[in-house]
């Protein structure tokens, strides 16, 4: 579940930096370090870009507990593209 909250904020943070409605990203590489589960309460990620290239862009997601204690860190690699 913590790869897939990472791919879904990483690549939600690139459609909106990129803002262009015909932009079309796509996770293409995730790495993910879990470090401690949770079993109640919520969890909180956000996302960094480590590189924002115009195709190619790479984020660190660090997802943490209500107490700020690291869950998971991952890595994504999104590719963007602008639908013609």
């Amino acid at each position: 579940a913590s790869a897939a909250l990472a791919e879904s904020v990483g690549s939600a943070a690139v459609f909106v930096l990129n803002k262009n409605p015909k932009a079309i990203v796509r996770g293409i590489e995730i790495s993910a370090n879990h470090l401690k589960s949770v079993k109640d309460g919520y969890v909180h990620a956000t996302a960094r870009p480590i590189h924002l290239g115009k195709t190619i862009q790479l984020w660190e997601v660090r997802i943490e507990d209500d107490q700020k204690q690291l869950i998971s860190i991952c890595k994504l690699t999104t590719y963007t593209r602008i639908k013609e």
